[in-house]
């Protein structure tokens, strides 16, 4: 008997989205020169505020993004949103077409990267 495998399981078997926090990006934004931070949201939520260098490519145009070459394969990707979830599906997207190193944000609302909370430092600027 034969098993059937689904086209986009065997597609990105092996590799996966890895899910960091926010102090894991803070050090990551320190360390990796070559960081990509691509914000999934609408352009509402991110002129409410951003992560300092993230580029807005909401998630209807993240196909192009992706395929076009406005996202590096060849660069580590961390992708943002409001709750991690747009994120994580985009970076699954990304692992199809064989970006190797995908991180998405973990956080309940990237709000909570802003600046005024001590914990978090200073990742959020206000437009």
């Amino acid at each position: 008997m034969h098993d059937v495998i689904d086209p986009l399981q065997q597609q990105v078997q092996g590799r996966h989205v890895i899910n960091i926090t926010a102090m894991e990006l803070q050090n990551m934004i320190r360390t990796m020169s070559d960081i990509q931070l691509v914000d999934v949201r609408m352009p509402a939520e991110y002129s409410d505020g951003r992560v300092p260098g993230a580029i807005l490519v909401p998630i209807e145009q993240v196909n192009d993004a992706l395929t076009g070459g406005l996202i590096n394969k060849d660069k580590p990707v961390v992708f943002l949103c409001q709750s991690g979830l747009r994120g994580y599906i985009v970076g699954m997207l990304a692992i199809t077409y064989d970006y190797e190193e995908v991180f998405n944000l973990l956080q309940r609302n990237i709000r909570r990267l802003d600046s005024r909370k001590p914990s978090c430092g200073t990742m959020m600027d206000k437009v």
